[in-house]
């Protein structure tokens, strides 16, 4: 009771109250602390929202963050990427397709800028769709992204996948890739991808990863930025090591950034499973979209989420046949101070099959 510690009832000190209670797993107390600032007529900001989003999602309740998603955007409030972080991965995990694609539409919207030959969220939601067997939500999607944007290589390709064979009125653009604001906090990856579906060939996995690899060249090499993606030698001692797990094995990446050691590995070993999880929700948009380039939604699972929080949900899958889904090879790529927690977490859920190959590709940091 606030009042008994004489205790301020202002948004600072229910915001933090929330924070802590977030932090402390307890859910149910943070709805109360929601209810309170309503009835207290205090206005719940966008990190109250933030916070009690994470708490639900913690708590496994998925019908709560939806909820909260929905008011806070009643309230012309924007919400950052870290809280559709949570919120896709309950959506993906709980089995909410509907969620799924309404989500990454929105987050789409937000980031991915006006004008632009494509609209990415689309394509990653209508793989989704068909990696799920609902292709006429699918066909209806990339229709209507076809007819509010340039021809795309990868929608037609989709289409056709739909059995959507008519031919279209729209024209292809020339090959040159629109510029994106510098001031997009995701700029250096949106420009990549614009680039890599105006150059690579669509159903090839080499083709895509050739293109990242001309693009980091081209563009990140001469601006001196870092490309984050395991090229070259880098990706043959990958494809080495993954070759000594055996023919048939199910991969886990921790990491997908754009989906390029994904699908080299694909390229290189068609007969590899691979599942890679990204805590960047933007991120995981550009990597299934450059998998539906490559026309590997169907073998290639993207999921969203921070692998603490993702990988107790995955060990809870059951495969046909009512198996455990267990890895025989794992690839981590990203902050090395963090393997350790996270081969504890997969180890102690049994998610790692005796003898397999694990890959670390930084020691301390990424880079």
């Amino acid at each position: 009771d606030m009042s008994s510690l004489k205790v301020v009832r202002d948004s600072i000190t229910f915001n933090a109250a929330i924070s802590s209670c977030e932090k402390g797993g307890q859910w149910e107390r943070v709805l109360r602390l929601l209810g309170y600032m309503q009835e207290s007529n205090l206005q719940l900001q966008v990190v109250t929202y933030n916070a009690a989003i994470v708490a639900c999602s913690k708590g496994l309740q998925w019908t709560f963050t939806l909820q909260l998603f929905d008011s806070l955007s009643e309230a012309g409030m924007t919400a950052p990427s870290n809280i559709y972080r949570y919120l896709l991965m309950d959506v993906e995990q709980f089995g909410l397709l509907q969620h799924e694609v309404a989500l990454l539409l929105s987050l789409g919207k937000q980031y991915v800028e006006s004008g632009q030959s494509l609209t990415a969220a689309a394509i990653a939601a209508a793989s989704r769709l068909l990696a799920v067997g609902e292709v006429n939500q699918a066909r209806h999607l990339l229709l209507d992204t076809m007819h509010t944007s340039s021809w795309s290589s990868v929608v037609q390709m989709m289409l056709n996948a739909c059995g959507h064979h008519a031919p279209t009125q729209l024209v292809e653009p020339p090959h040159a890739y629109p510029k994106l604001a510098t001031s997009n906090p995701y700029h250096k990856e949106l420009s990549m991808m614009l680039y890599v579906l105006d150059h690579a060939c669509a159903g090839s996995p080499m083709s895509v990863c050739d293109a990242m690899d001309d693009f980091a060249e081209a563009k990140w090499k001469t601006l001196q930025q870092w490309s984050k993606v395991a090229g070259n030698t880098k990706s043959e001692v990958l494809c080495s090591s993954l070759r000594g797990a055996g023919s048939g094995v199910k991969m886990l990446e921790i990491g997908t950034y754009c989906g390029y050691t994904a699908l080299r590995l694909s390229a290189a070993i068609p007969s590899v499973s691979i599942v890679t999880v990204e805590v960047d929700p933007l991120h995981v948009i550009v990597a299934r979209t450059m998998v539906a380039l490559s026309g590997l939604w169907q073998s290639l699972q993207v999921w969203t989420g921070h692998s603490k929080h993702l990988l107790p949900r995955l060990a809870e899958k059951q495969l046909p046949g009512q198996q455990r889904l267990r890895f025989g090879a794992l690839f981590m790529d990203r902050w090395g101070s963090e393997y350790h927690d996270d081969f504890v977490v997969l180890d102690s859920l049994g998610l790692l099959e005796c003898g397999a190959v694990i890959i670390d590709e930084q020691v301390l940091w990424p880079g």
